[in-house]
């Protein structure tokens, strides 16, 4: 096999594993950062005027304190008096799609599978021309 041939094969290869592996491991959004706590202890620290403002989406509360510290909770299916503690201490809510980030993450899952499929055939194209450029007779002038 050729040298140049060989050298698209690996640089083929290893491009398409840095963004496979970017979007299985580094691809995450801010919103999956941060500590887990407890729900009575995110309720504690509402009522301790720490938590500033919550994102809700689905049964996940994601709150921010006033340093930018993230806390995260799972919130139980009856959560009307939460929402009222949080109205109370004056906590900005905010409620977030689930449907949407839903459809991204289908995505970004199925992104890499045609990169994988497009360097080898890229690969089998270009040792294709190869091969047929060199079985050319010269042309004649």
């Amino acid at each position: 096999m050729n040298r140049v041939v060989k050298q698209l094969l690996i640089w083929t290869v290893a491009l398409t594993c840095v963004v496979a592996l970017n979007v299985y491991v580094g691809g995450r959004s801010s919103d999956t950062k941060g500590q887990t706590i407890g729900y009575t202890d995110l309720l504690g620290m509402v009522e301790n005027g720490r938590i500033k403002d919550v994102t809700i989406t689905g049964q996940t509360l994601v709150g921010r304190d006033a340093n930018h510290g993230v806390y995260r909770t799972t919130i139980p299916g009856d959560a009307g008096p939460m929402y009222a503690k949080l109205r109370e201490h004056g906590v900005n809510i905010a409620f977030q799609d689930q449907q949407s980030k839903y459809w991204v993450s289908i995505l970004i899952s199925i992104l890499p599978f045609p990169l994988l499929l497009a360097g080898p055939l890229f690969v089998l194209l270009v040792v294709l021309l190869f091969r047929r450029r060199r079985s050319l007779p010269p042309a004649s002038a």
